[in-house]
């Protein structure tokens, strides 16, 4: 009967205890067998392990091949969730900059109108060129293509501060830093500007960048007037993916400081 048993506890038993029950009866019932009996029933025990041990190894494969298939749609889920994050994040950070820099510059035309026509056509030939660069930005970023660089991101910074009438000091020279750094700083300046143009109130910002660490100062009326949106969200998650930290908080003597730390340049 023991081979029925061996079959039994393989059909029956998780992997786990299988392979200890297994062994240890077909042990038990050789040690039986020389004792007690003639030397066939040792080989019947054997042979029963044998094929006991076979269908709790066919068994216990055929579990890790349903457990590595779920696994697999779970990433897949997970894969395309990130995905929707990864747009939703960057739609907003890219609109949000370059809707703001429209209404910025589209003021300023309006202004300039009568007073000066031909400034007023040049800043509106700059108005379409970010529409169209928000428009390719959009396009890319749904294929995953989106670039970011710093020095762009300072040179469109200038552009609109400039028009929202905001004063800027920027730095003239940017430190060695790698594509991926040069991404996440890029970001941090584009959402910093947006805030300051949006919710400052601010006649001056000032943008310094190290080799680790970006800082974007403006001397509006009040302290940290950002609200934790999706745009200091989305630069927070940012940071989270590469160890560095973003900070918010009130300058002296009034306006609000946005800081970002990188732990080291990531090469």
């Amino acid at each position: 009967m023991a081979p029925y048993a061996l079959i039994a506890a393989a059909l029956l038993l998780p992997w786990t205890p299988a392979r200890i029950v297994i062994p240890t009866a077909v042990a038990a019932t050789a040690v039986g067998g020389f004792v007690i009996g003639p030397w066939w029933i040792v080989l019947v025990a054997v042979m029963g392990g044998g094929i006991a041990l076979s269908m709790s190894f066919a068994i216990r494969s055929g579990q890790l091949r349903d457990e590595l298939s779920a696994a697999e749609d779970r990433i897949a889920t997970l894969a395309v969730a990130a995905e929707r994050e990864r747009i939703a994040r960057d739609l907003h950070d890219i609109l949000g900059h370059s809707l703001t820099a429209v209404v910025v510059k589209a003021g300023l035309v309006v202004r300039l109108a009568e007073s000066q026509p031909d400034l007023a056509r040049e800043n509106m030939a700059e108005v379409e060129e970010i529409a169209r660069t928000a428009l390719s930005d959009v396009r890319a970023t749904a294929t995953g293509f989106r670039q970011v660089r710093l020095a762009t991101e300072l040179a469109g910074a200038r552009s609109v501060l400039a028009a929202a009438d905001i004063s800027a000091t920027t730095p003239e020279a940017l430190p060695p830093l790698s594509d991926q750094l040069s991404e996440f700083f890029g970001w941090v300046v584009r959402e910093g500007v947006t805030n300051v143009v949006r919710h400052s109130g601010a006649r001056h910002c000032t943008i310094s960048v190290s080799a680790e660490s970006v800082t974007i100062t403006d001397d509006g009326p009040h302290h940290c007037p950002y609200e934790i949106g999706n745009g200091l969200t989305g630069l927070t998650e940012r940071a989270d993916q590469l160890g560095a930290r973003v900070t918010v908080s009130a300058a002296e003597p009034h306006g609000t400081t946005l800081v970002a730390t990188a732990q080291g340049d990531p090469r």
